[in-house]
Protein backbone atom coordinates (compact mmCIF):
# COMPACT_ATOMS: atom_id res chain seq x y z
CA UNK A 1 0.00 0.00 0.00
CA UNK A 2 2.49 2.68 -1.06
CA UNK A 3 0.42 5.40 -2.40
CA UNK A 4 3.05 6.60 -4.48
CA UNK A 5 3.40 3.48 -6.53
CA UNK A 6 -0.34 2.70 -6.57
CA UNK A 7 -0.85 6.43 -8.22
CA UNK A 8 1.62 5.62 -10.63
CA UNK A 9 0.00 2.51 -11.39
CA UNK A 10 -3.09 4.21 -12.02
CA UNK A 11 -2.06 7.20 -13.89
CA UNK A 12 -0.12 4.19 -16.51
CA UNK A 13 -3.84 2.89 -17.21
CA UNK A 14 -5.09 4.10 -20.35
CA UNK A 15 -7.50 6.68 -19.94
CA UNK A 16 -9.09 7.80 -23.49
CA UNK A 17 -11.76 5.10 -24.41
CA UNK A 18 -11.10 3.33 -20.88
CA UNK A 19 -12.83 5.86 -18.76
CA UNK A 20 -14.89 3.03 -16.31
CA UNK A 21 -11.55 0.86 -15.68
CA UNK A 22 -9.75 4.41 -15.49
CA UNK A 23 -12.16 5.51 -12.49
CA UNK A 24 -12.06 1.68 -10.95
CA UNK A 25 -8.41 1.97 -10.36
CA UNK A 26 -8.56 5.07 -8.60
CA UNK A 27 -11.41 4.10 -6.68
CA UNK A 28 -9.23 0.92 -5.67
CA UNK A 29 -6.07 2.93 -5.28
CA UNK A 30 -8.53 5.41 -2.72
CA UNK A 31 -9.31 2.01 -0.42
CA UNK A 32 -5.91 0.68 -0.73
CA UNK A 33 -4.55 4.05 0.75
CA UNK A 34 -7.09 4.82 3.32
CA UNK A 35 -8.63 7.97 1.73
CA UNK A 36 -5.15 9.17 -0.35
CA UNK A 37 -7.19 10.57 -3.38
CA UNK A 38 -3.87 11.14 -5.54
CA UNK A 39 -4.43 11.81 -8.99
CA UNK A 40 -8.10 11.06 -8.67
CA UNK A 41 -9.09 14.85 -8.81
CA UNK A 42 -7.21 15.57 -11.61
CA UNK A 43 -8.83 12.50 -13.85
CA UNK A 44 -12.55 14.16 -12.48
CA UNK A 45 -11.45 17.25 -14.03
CA UNK A 46 -10.21 16.03 -17.28
CA UNK A 47 -13.23 14.35 -17.96
CA UNK A 48 -15.62 17.07 -16.99
CA UNK A 49 -16.76 15.91 -13.63
CA UNK A 50 -16.05 19.36 -12.30
CA UNK A 51 -18.31 19.32 -9.06
CA UNK A 52 -17.67 15.53 -8.18
CA UNK A 53 -13.43 17.11 -8.67
CA UNK A 54 -14.90 19.65 -6.57
CA UNK A 55 -15.96 17.36 -3.67
CA UNK A 56 -12.55 15.16 -3.98
CA UNK A 57 -10.32 18.42 -4.03
CA UNK A 58 -12.68 19.34 -0.82
CA UNK A 59 -12.15 16.05 0.85
CA UNK A 60 -8.36 16.07 0.34
CA UNK A 61 -7.35 19.82 0.82
CA UNK A 62 -8.65 19.62 4.18
CA UNK A 63 -6.15 16.88 4.96
CA UNK A 64 -3.40 18.61 3.30
CA UNK A 65 -3.74 22.54 3.50
CA UNK A 66 -0.29 23.16 2.21
CA UNK A 67 -0.44 21.32 -1.07
CA UNK A 68 -0.12 23.99 -3.80
CA UNK A 69 -1.81 21.91 -6.89
CA UNK A 70 -4.29 20.37 -5.05
CA UNK A 71 -5.28 23.45 -3.35
CA UNK A 72 -5.07 25.83 -6.85
CA UNK A 73 -7.26 22.66 -8.37
CA UNK A 74 -9.95 23.66 -5.79
CA UNK A 75 -9.86 27.04 -6.33
CA UNK A 76 -10.32 26.10 -10.28
CA UNK A 77 -13.11 23.75 -9.08
CA UNK A 78 -14.80 25.77 -6.69
CA UNK A 79 -14.60 28.58 -9.70
CA UNK A 80 -16.08 25.94 -12.87
CA UNK A 81 -18.81 24.96 -10.56
CA UNK A 82 -20.09 28.63 -9.78
CA UNK A 83 -18.86 29.33 -6.16
CA UNK A 84 -17.86 32.20 -7.05
CA UNK A 85 -17.20 33.27 -3.16
CA UNK A 86 -15.65 30.49 -2.20
CA UNK A 87 -13.10 30.32 -5.40
CA UNK A 88 -12.19 33.91 -4.51
CA UNK A 89 -11.21 33.03 -0.82
CA UNK A 90 -9.51 29.91 -1.67
CA UNK A 91 -7.28 32.23 -4.20
CA UNK A 92 -6.64 34.61 -1.58
CA UNK A 93 -5.54 31.94 1.05
CA UNK A 94 -3.18 30.60 -2.15
CA UNK A 95 -1.69 34.30 -2.34
CA UNK A 96 -1.31 34.42 0.89
CA UNK A 97 0.50 30.95 1.46
CA UNK A 98 2.56 31.15 -1.76
CA UNK A 99 3.05 34.57 -2.87
CA UNK A 100 5.86 34.03 -5.27
CA UNK A 101 4.45 30.53 -6.68
CA UNK A 102 3.21 32.65 -10.41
Amino acid sequence: NQPDALGARVVLTPMFGNWVAREAAHREMIRRTGGAGGPYPRFLMMVGRHSDAAQELERTGVANPGALYQQVGRAQMLFATGRLDEADRATAELVRLWPQSY
